[in-house]
């Protein structure tokens, strides 16, 4: 579907949209008491370790792979990439989908 901007928002029952996050696509592997940012190119994110431990954290003890965004986000929600790229903003990890965890694979349906 091509993209198009708009000035306003709109609601039509016939179409769909989603928000752009505006920051690195990731994948987050989380096993062994830590999380590692891996963008699209298998490079690491090594520059996120805050990120990285946040994400340890919430997941405790669990084994996961998750695919996201790394975005950071101005006081009303909306993502700057200009903080994200120059570091100047609290980066965060928008999860889209859940691909494993602790070993089971959740990318099929049964």
């Amino acid at each position: 579907m091509p993209l198009a901007s708009v000035h306003a928002v709109f609601s039509y029952p016939d179409r769909i949209f989603e928000l752009r996050w505006d920051g690195f696509r990731s994948l987050a592997h989380i096993g062994n008491s830590r999380c590692r940012l891996v963008s699209r190119n298998g490079n690491d994110f090594k520059s996120f370790p805050t990120l990285s431990e946040a994400i340890t954290s919430a997941l405790g003890s669990r084994s996961a792979v998750i695919d996201g965004e790394i975005v950071c986000l101005d006081g009303r929600g909306k993502p700057q990439f200009g903080e994200l790229l120059h570091h100047r903003g609290e980066p965060r990890f928008v999860a889209f989908d859940l691909l494993r965890i602790d070993g089971e694979d959740r990318t099929y349906f049964r």
